[in-house]
């Protein structure tokens, strides 16, 4: 068996998780992740997603496994696959009740903000709003009918700024704050992720693990 612990927030988790899941299925061999909930990632993941065959989920290593990898880096030529991750049902659900309220036609935008604007700008990757400002006008031209528009973001007040500026296109408000380094729920964390995996058209926070599994995710759905 190959025993890993996963850490930070969900989808720095979620590529550990299926880069690891890669190379246990090359070895045959069960994969065992300890899920512990955190401040960065505040849930259990089968609370949310399906089971996945080979996997054993644990809350914690009360059996003192002898943990293979502690971290949230993939595995050199283990690229993440997230072709079996699934959500339960209730929430999947959810999602699409939203996604009806948008008449199914809508562009998307994750925008990172809070604490990862500093490390953003350092790396050279940080995405201003006049850039999401510039595709999200640029998309609208594109099209004759309307078109609607979901934000997802940390931050309530870059909601508010967007909502200012396109509120006619904004038919979702901004999920209920909490305090904490994570401003929403893990559940509304994951309604923002698979609301831009199924838009129209998306564009996402440059160095963002959000964003990259959004991208991903969107991948997978075109391949099918």
């Amino acid at each position: 068996m190959i025993v890993i612990e996963p850490t930070y927030g969900l989808c720095n988790k979620l590529r550990v998780l299926f880069s690891y899941y890669k190379l246990a299925k090359e070895k045959k061999e069960t994969l065992y992740v300890i899920w512990k909930s955190c401040a960065e990632c505040p849930g259990f993941f089968l609370d949310y997603f399906q089971p996945i065959e080979g996997i054993v989920f644990l809350h914690n290593n009360i059996q003192k496994l002898k943990i293979e990898y502690t971290g949230c880096e993939i595995i050199q030529n283990y690229p993440p696959d997230y072709k079996e991750l699934k959500l339960i049902y209730t929430l999947f659900e959810k999602i699409m009740n939203r996604i009806q309220l948008l008449n199914s036609k809508y562009i998307a935008v994750h925008i990172r903000r809070t604490d990862h604007i500093r490390l953003a700008k350092l790396k050279g990757c940080f995405t201003t709003d006049n850039d999401f400002f510039d595709f999200i006008e640029k998309e609208l031209k594109n099209r004759n009918e309307t078109t609607n528009l979901y934000i997802a973001t940390d931050n309530k007040e870059t909601y508010i700024k967007y909502y200012n500026k396109y509120n006619s296109l904004m038919k979702i408000k901004y999920h209920p704050t909490k305090c904490g380094i994570r401003k929403t729920t893990l559940e509304n964390s994951i309604i923002d992720l698979y609301m831009c995996v199924y838009a129209t058209e998306f564009m996402g926070s440059g160095w963002s693990s959000f964003s990259k599994t959004i991208i991903c995710l969107r991948n997978n759905l075109k391949n099918q």
